[in-house]
């Protein structure tokens, strides 16, 4: 694949991994800094401090999830490429932070409504397990001679986990 690319479409397939890689972690992140609004919307409210512990036991859910995404979505994107393999993280990304956004709260739903967010941020974790080593390969694939200048670019969870 790399030789068929001309060097400006590898420049903006590297700039479009490195801006899908900085949009999912966003994601991903952006769920920690409304984590008490999550809570008061979709848990029960006489669960005053349970609330909190629920949104955060949701947001810790999706790390479990991030093993099997690297499993499925590595060999996925093996067999099927690494354009084809970023695309479906990025969609799953999209899915569940849709999912999340657009769910009604629990005064609507009921208990389905933190069943819907358990159910994305499963999608979020699964989606970006999966999205570190597809990236990482892709931009080492596209970048002959500068293997590793390219893959240092992908900022895998260096700093984001310490965060949380």
């Amino acid at each position: 694949m790399t030789a068929s690319l001309s060097a400006s479409q590898r420049k903006r397939y590297i700039l479009t991994a490195i801006i899908g890689n900085v949009v999912e972690y966003y994601d991903l992140v952006i769920y920690s800094y409304f984590s008490a609004f999550i809570a008061r919307t979709f848990f029960p409210a006489d669960l005053r401090f349970s609330q909190i512990a629920l949104a955060l036991a949701t947001f810790g859910l999706s790390l479990l999830a991030r093993p099997v995404g690297a499993y499925v979505l590595g060999g996925y994107a093996d067999r099927k490429g690494r354009l084809p393999g970023l695309t479906v993280c990025m969609a799953l990304m999209a899915t569940g932070s849709a999912l999340i956004a657009f769910c009604p709260g629990y005064a609507v739903l009921g208990s389905f409504a933190p069943g819907l967010i358990v159910l994305g941020r499963l999608m979020q974790g699964f989606s970006l397990g999966g999205e570190f080593g597809v990236a990482t390969s892709f931009l080492i694939e596209q970048s002959p001679h500068q293997e590793a200048k390219r893959a240092s670019w992908y900022w895998p969870d260096s700093g984001v986990t310490m965060c949380l």
